[in-house]
């Protein structure tokens, strides 16, 4: 463990670190900030657990870093089972519980713009309860990677997981997987040229859509994405910016406020020092798969769910490429093609497509499934590396164990 704390100035060499050993890397830097090995004791009630939780940890003691034990207040005593089996149970119990009060639509802290694949930060959760309850899922995030338990109901956005490594955002990829709908319709629309169909002749220019560097993000609101925004208006010289400003103030800014509640908490259990740490041994694919478990995929049922809109040979090359992968690189293309990051339930189809690129391409499908535009390759490795770069480039990191 104290070489993964060297290799992590070397992404070449972390990238191989099986995830496992990842984990217990990072129970034991969590460990080593507690003032003494003793775990917190927690009495709960399942019936008003966000109560039970804000009085409990409001004020949370140094060692809690060296973790929690739960019991349940309103649970009668299983004579039958060990006491360590006993706290065991209800500490799992515990967590699964807190993280579907913390995911519940009516408290409104996430919403999720994508069938319910991935959840962000709720713009709308300003209310000082708000920033207390999210600054407690903070804690509660730190408790699980802490313990190495899984909250399969917290399907945080991929953009929401780099926030929380402190890794930088990739606004406009993000947005495409975190609100398929809006980036079909108003960034790839700029992006694509499709104004240009609009006009006579297809002569229509992004000029005539009067854009200016402005969000309307519904209700009458308004706001500046730069100084003077409301008078500079969208070209094609000036696009890029306004499209990577528009989506970064979505992703980020309208929710600032939100993400530092839920850093704070999390700052409780995982300093600042291990934080950075933390952003150069994990990815957020990885970090995805601690907080909510591992899934298997069946390549079979994936190929079965998938449409093929491409030549026999390709189709042919890209489901061997998949079946010489790991789970955990199965994981990474899942995804890189479809937003989820680990399998509950069914897996989601893909429709392969040509391209006249160079590298796999993602189309997002707003209505329906994603597109993967694939070129054609020399062989089953040339093609499963390809897609193994991408994945790792659409993390804006190395992802784990890709190049094994």
């Amino acid at each position: 463990r104290r070489l993964l704390s060297s290799l992590q100035w070397w992404p070449q060499y972390v990238q191989l670190v099986p995830l496992h050993f990842k984990r217990r890397w990072l129970a034991d830097q969590l460990h080593s900030q507690a003032q003494q090995p003793t775990p917190v004791h927690l009495q709960v009630q399942k019936d008003d657990l966000l109560g039970s939780l804000c009085n409990k940890l409001k004020d949370c003691p140094d060692n809690l870093r060296w973790g929690i034990d739960v019991s349940f207040t309103d649970d009668e005593d299983d004579e039958d089972m060990e006491e360590e089996d006993v706290s065991t149970k209800d500490r799992k119990e515990f967590f699964r519980l807190a993280a579907n009060e913390f995911m519940y639509a009516d408290l409104e802290l996430f919403k999720s713009k994508d069938g319910g694949r991935s959840f962000h930060l709720s713009p709308n959760a300003t209310e000082k309860d708000h920033v207390e309850q999210l600054e407690l899922c903070g804690k509660l995030i730190g408790l699980a990677l802490l313990h190495g338990e899984p909250v399969p109901s917290m399907k945080l956005s991929k953009p929401l997981r780099r926030m929380l490594l402190g890794a930088p955002l990739r606004p406009l990829e993000d947005m495409a997987s975190v609100d398929p709908a809006f980036y079909d319709s108003k960034v790839a629309y700029i992006l694509e040229g499709r104004y240009e169909e609009e006009g006579e002749e297809g002569s229509k220019e992004l000029s005539a859509l009067n854009l200016t560097f402005v969000d309307d993000a519904g209700e009458g609101e308004k706001v500046e994405l730069c100084l003077g925004g409301a008078d500079r208006y969208v070209n094609e010289e000036n696009k890029m910016q306004y499209l990577d400003l528009l989506c970064h103030h979505r992703l980020m800014d309208s929710v600032r406020d939100q993400v530092e509640a839920v850093l704070n908490g999390l700052h409780t259990l995982v300093p600042a020092d291990v934080q950075t740490q933390l952003q150069r041994v994990f990815t957020a694919t990885e970090l995805g798969l601690c907080l909510c478990g591992e899934g298997t995929i069946d390549v079979s049922e994936w190929k079965g769910k998938s449409e093929q809109k491409t030549s026999p040979e390709i189709w042919d090359t890209f489901w061997r490429a998949v079946e010489a992968m790991s789970n955990e690189q199965r994981q990474g293309l899942l995804e890189f093609t479809t937003g989820a990051f680990t399998v509950q339930g069914d897996v989601e189809g893909l429709i392969l497509a040509p391209t006249d690129g160079l590298l796999p391409e993602v189309v997002p499908g707003a209505d329906g499934s994603p597109t993967l535009k694939l070129p054609g390759y020399g062989s089953v490795e040339q093609m499963r590396q390809a897609l193994l770069r991408s994945c790792s480039g659409s993390d804006a990191e190395l992802a784990t164990n890709l190049w094994k």
